[in-house]
């Protein structure tokens, strides 16, 4: 409220780099397999919280913790060759684990 606006009337928005698998294990195998396809070291894409890898359950549980924080719309990014199963997996199983807290 420092510069006169309402904390809540601000949208917040996160950009978050995603793989679903069945385990976590899995999942950071389809990351480095993403960043050798797309020439880049896979140290240069890889942040304390990004990306986001593991089961739909872990996903759903680190998407909450944004929305929790007050992050109102998350931004998937997802590098060539796009990942259809994390995508299907989002919509199909990540979603309604999201949308029922």
């Amino acid at each position: 409220m420092a510069v006169g606006r309402d904390d809540k009337k601000i949208a917040r928005t996160a950009n978050i780099w995603m793989v679903i698998r069945d385990s976590a294990g899995e999942a950071r195998a389809v990351r480095e397999a993403q960043a050798k396809h797309n020439k880049v070291d896979v140290k240069e894409i890889t942040q304390p919280n990004r990306p986001m890898l593991g089961t739909p359950q872990h996903i759903a549980t680190l998407l909450r913790a944004y929305m929790d924080a007050g992050f109102d719309t998350a931004l998937v990014e997802l590098p060539a060759p796009y990942d259809h199963q994390t995508m299907e997996r989002l919509m199909l199983e990540v979603k309604p684990l999201v949308q029922s807290e």
